[in-house]
């Protein structure tokens, strides 16, 4: 079997998990979004990915992901909408506008004004627009995102490039703590539950929801989906008994 063999067996098996944690939640699988983590594989196995009809493709570090961007076929490019789920930086900001439609890790004000203000200049582009608050349940320091008491007020700073039509906020983003899947549930609730509070309070303010809720990945996308995952970025799952 080829690794593009793999891949494809690989990205079947996945979608089948995701369909049947969806039946046991009672949630329409079709409103899970499937982001393929392709940090660690060459850009053969990114194209092999794409190839098989998996186009939501996530990246952790901006210039890997802008090299194997550009030496996939154009096809394939064109096709694949790219999701930056790792740790941004203000300086890399514009770069990761020229490729990213997604960011799953928005994490300070300064960060969207830079982003806000590469979307205004360059229209045309991807521009980040989409956003996910990344949210630090554990309160782990070394880790990036935003306390949860802080994910209010940097939603009301976001409402004026809402407004404009700059950046999109759609959903909180969440890295739990190592542990194995039943240790991570306890974060997939406090996410939700988070959601739900900071909705209660946009509505009051005439905003649309926060729809989306980033979270889950190959060891417990599972127990993710179970407590109300939208999108599930899955990396190593896609590469099992490959060379």
């Amino acid at each position: 079997m080829t690794n593009e063999d793999r891949v494809r067996e690989n990205l079947g098996a996945v979608r089948e998990r995701i369909t049947a944690a969806a039946k046991a939640a009672g949630r329409d699988a079709e409103a899970i979004r499937l982001v393929a983590v392709t940090k660690y594989v060459d850009v053969e196995l990114m194209a092999a990915v794409i190839a098989a009809g998996q186009l939501d493709i996530g990246e952790n570090r901006v210039p890997d992901a802008l090299r194997k961007a550009a030496a996939l076929p154009a096809e394939l490019n064109a096709a694949a909408t790219f999701h930056m789920i790792g740790h941004l930086q203000r300086n890399k900001a514009r770069k990761a506008a020229s490729l990213f439609s997604v960011l799953h890790s928005l994490d300070s004000d300064e960060l969207a004004e830079r982003l806000a203000k590469r979307a205004g200049e360059e229209p045309d582009a991807p521009g980040c627009r989409e956003v996910f608050i990344e949210t630090n349940t554990g309160g782990e320091a070394q880790k990036n995102g935003v306390a949860p008491d802080e994910v209010p007020a940097m939603l009301r700073t976001l409402e004026a490039h809402e407004d404009a039509g700059l950046l999109r906020p759609v959903g909180l983003m969440v890295i739990p703590p190592r542990g194995a899947p039943e240790e991570t549930r306890p974060h997939f609730i406090t996410l939700r539950k988070l959601a739900e509070r900071v909705n209660a309070e946009r509505g009051d303010r005439g905003r649309a929801p926060l729809a989306r809720l980033s979270m889950g990945m190959s060891a417990d996308f599972e127990v993710a989906i179970a407590e109300g995952a939208t999108d599930v970025r899955v990396g190593s799952a896609l590469y099992e008994g490959i060379r």
